[in-house]
This record gives structure tokens, sequence and C-alpha cells, in this order.
């Protein structure tokens, strides 16, 4: 079974590689900064860490991890929308941001043309789980 670490270690290994084809032609010239939306010591702020961590071990002088939780991630995505596009500041959510931020507030920082995937940096399992003795046993018994 292919776990989610080694997706992990493929996703910033992709980077790593993208970053020493950059680095030819003299980036980064200044620190990286990589924006998290989310609450520190949760999972996006961690794989930031480690994005930092192995963009440190490939010669990238300095990272900085910017994190900015609450709005949903509206306030990080307007931030990353508005700086120079040259690849120094990059943004890490999760999938449901560009679709819940719009419908949500439809006057935005930043609309989702602003933005541009770059890499799948992981993977996240999410379940539902109830008390052992709810009725519940399947998606069909919520009311």
């Amino acid at each position: 079974m292919f776990n989610k670490l080694a997706h992990a270690r493929m996703a910033v290994g992709t980077l790593l590689m993208v970053v020493s084809c950059a680095r030819a032609t003299g980036y980064p010239e200044q620190s990286v900064r990589i924006v998290v939306p989310h609450a520190p010591a949760g999972a996006s702020n961690i794989l930031a860490r480690v994005s930092a961590q192995q963009l440190y071990e490939s010669q990238v002088p300095q990272t900085v991890i910017d994190t900015k939780s609450g709005t949903g991630s509206t306030l990080c995505d307007g931030i990353v929308a508005k700086v120079a596009p040259d690849a120094y500041a990059v943004l890490l959510f999760g999938v449901s941001a560009p679709i819940i931020g719009p419908t949500m507030c439809p006057k935005l920082l930043c609309t989702r043309a602003d933005l541009a995937p770059v890499i799948n940096v992981a993977t996240l399992a999410h379940m539902l789980i109830a008390a052992p003795a709810s009725p519940l046993a399947s998606l069909s018994h919520l009311p």
C-alpha cells in the first residue's frame, strides 16, 4: 500500500527538482515564503515545515513559514495573489479552500483565476466517526 508519508516525500522531491532547475538561473536570490492559512501545529503547518527543511537541504538559503489562520484561507489567498509572480511566495492550502471561499464570500481579495496549482504536496484522509452506541453504521444512516 502506498502510504501518505511516501506521497509527501515524492511531492517534496518534485518541488526540489523544480527548485534545483531554477537554481541554474540564479533562483532563489531571496527567501522563499510559504504562506499557510491554518493554525500552527496543524497538518498544513507541519507539511510546510517538512517542505522548508527539504528546501534548506537542497541549498535554498532561507524559507519562511508565514502562518495566518482564520478567514478560511481567503486572507492568504489574497496575499499570495497580490505579490509579484516570481515564485518567492507560495500558498499551501487544502483543495476545499478555492471552493468554500468564493461560495461563502463572493467579494474576495482574489479569484480562482489569480492562483494556479503547482504541486500536490500530500493527500490527507478524513473520516466520519461516531460513538459506538450510535445507530450510525454508514452515510445512508445519517438523518
